[in-house]
């Protein structure tokens, strides 16, 4: 599923403050484009899972979505894609333990990813402020 997410949602602190201990987190694949290339990075779908019962869109909304500062090329790694492994963890009581683990041959390819982006008319170019 690909949803609309506020962009000023994204963050790349590795931390931040959450409203209640109901929301959590879930590996996702990020491709963004910047300055006319296509890159990919992982990202977090941190959501409320109160809100989940209520409104997709809105528990989407609510909580900040943090994203790896390392980018790839897309395309450097989309003809490995399916076999690039992602994996969260989480914290509890001072022990690491494994949350999520996962290839990306479980999502959608690149190629049908920017199809999709392409239609819903977010292929836009994004810039440093600077420029």
């Amino acid at each position: 599923m690909i949803y609309d997410l506020s962009t000023n949602l994204i963050t790349t602190n590795r931390s931040f403050s959450v409203i209640q201990e109901s929301s959590s987190g879930e590996a996702e694949v990020v491709i963004m484009k910047i300055e006319g290339k296509w890159y990919l990075e992982l990202g977090s779908d941190h959501t409320d899972r109160g809100l989940e019962k209520v409104s997709i869109q809105k528990f989407k909304q609510v909580c900040r979505n943090p994203i790896s500062t390392q980018f790839w090329s897309l395309d450097d790694v989309k003809d490995r894609w399916d076999d690039i492994e992602m994996r969260s963890w989480m914290i509890v009581d001072g022990l690491k333990k494994d949350y999520e683990t996962g290839k990306l041959g479980e999502f959608l390819h690149p190629k049908e990813l920017l199809k999709i982006i392409e239609e819903r008319g977010y292929d836009c170019v994004l810039r440093n402020i600077t420029d």
